[in-house]
């Protein structure tokens, strides 16, 4: 019988930051299926793949918050050729499973949830992690960084403090809500309030 299978194509090499890693790990084997052509793909924080991108390092697409696409293709102009919209997610809480959504519509419910955290975790703002940084801004503002710095435990990326938190290691994370949304083994407690949010949308480059 003939084969009417295209050949095999050249592996995609995929930067992607953590907050669409749900949605890529997802899509991938379609495409892989649909085209014989695999995906190499490595996830990061965005601050870390804008910096390896305007490193010099190649990839056939890079997904990356709209800012940090804009910062890659003002510096590297002949980069980026076609850029399309994946959409927005914004910070949100993970708890343990089975824990109810928590009401933290308001500055004083939020700061509330965080107080009686007896630990947080959250992704590094040294690593470049969108999430972690809009949380640390918020414990500035809110006046908390001192009285919560006992409770606190920073990771690598978002995802893994919420893994953490299925393990019962953290009571709490913090991280972008496609980061805890689809994942069943924690509960997603909601979404950061005014002025404390920060809707992020991403973007596909090639």
């Amino acid at each position: 019988m003939p084969n009417d299978l295209p050949e095999p194509r050249a592996p995609l090499r995929v930067l992607a930051a953590g907050a669409a890693k749900a949605v890529v790990s997802t899509l991938a084997p379609f495409h892989q299926a649909r085209f014989r052509q695999m995906l190499n793909i490595t996830f990061d924080t965005v601050g870390a793949l804008r910096d390896r991108a305007l490193q010099g390092e190649l990839a056939d697409i890079l997904i990356l918050s709209d800012a940090a696409l804009r910062v890659v293709d003002e510096a590297l102009p002949s980069a980026l050729r076609v850029t399309r919209d994946l959409g927005r997610t914004g910070i949100g809480l993970a708890g343990t499973a089975g824990r109810e959504p928590a009401d933290i519509a308001t500055p004083e419910s939020f700061r509330d949830l965080l107080l009686g955290a007896h630990s947080i975790g959250y992704a590094d703002p040294a690593r470049g992690a969108t999430a972690g940084t809009q949380f640390a801004h918020a414990l500035e503002q809110l006046g908390l960084k001192d009285r919560l710095r006992d409770r606190l435990r920073v990771f690598a990326f978002g995802v893994d403090a919420v893994s953490a938190v299925s393990r019962g290691e953290v009571e709490v994370a913090i991280s972008q809500a496609t980061e805890i949304v689809p994942r069943p083994e924690v509960s997603f407690l909601g979404l950061f309030p005014e002025p404390y949010q920060l809707w992020t949308r991403y973007q596909a480059a090639t």
